[in-house]
């Protein structure tokens, strides 16, 4: 019996994790071929175990549910960011259609330290060491891949501290108007409007 057929046998140690090599691959590819397999069975096999390597990658890559609800996470990252004087950012956004079924979409773009649940038809996002640049570029990018969750209205930001320092301040944040962005003045109409400046005139 060839060093591969014997490497394939061997059974695994109990309680010892899966482990799947480049080599060791290769070798269950060359084992197979020993005990009759034939090569449309080889290929069909290996094409099988590379489509089950790739669903178990995607799911670690999906950021679990979180098991605290809002309230309570948002309790325990206060705790956390008043004890080592960090920033966290809670979103909140008035998606299309039912909150929870955009939840799955969303979650892949954020990071693994991020929480998002869907409450009373909204979304909210906790992003924890998270300034408000980091949210507003977040927010940008998400409207631009997830425009039915994330709208291009409708979405509210509230930073600790600077917004507040208890949940029930930040909470209310949320439900303050936003105030519309102030367009700049053109150089000539700063000049014009501007008071106690009077335009020049010619002698």
């Amino acid at each position: 019996m060839s060093a591969a057929v014997k490497h394939l046998r061997t059974p695994r140690r109990a309680g010892a994790a899966p482990f799947l090599s480049g080599a060791s691959l290769a070798g269950g590819v060359a084992a197979l071929g020993e005990l009759g397999a034939t090569p449309l069975a080889v290929a069909s096999i290996v094409a099988a175990i590379g489509s089950l390597v790739g669903v178990v990658i995607a799911g670690r890559r999906q950021p679990a549910a979180p098991s605290l609800d809002l309230r309570e996470a948002l309790a325990v990252e206060l705790e956390r960011s008043r004890r080592h004087g960090r920033r966290f950012t809670l979103l909140r956004t008035t998606p299309t259609g039912s909150a929870g079924g955009h939840l799955p979409a969303l979650r892949t773009k954020l990071r693994a330290i991020d929480l998002a649940w869907a409450e009373d038809g909204c979304l909210f996002v906790l992003l924890p060491e998270a300034t408000r640049t980091f949210a507003d570029g977040l927010v940008q990018r998400l409207q631009a891949e997830l425009p039915d969750a994330v709208p291009a209205t409708g979405v509210a930001t509230a930073v600790f501290p600077d917004d507040g320092v208890t949940s029930g301040a930040l909470l209310a944040t949320l439900d303050l108007p936003r105030e519309p962005a102030v367009e700049p003045l053109a150089e000539e109409d700063a000049t014009t409007q501007a008071p106690g400046i009077m335009p020049a005139t010619a002698p």
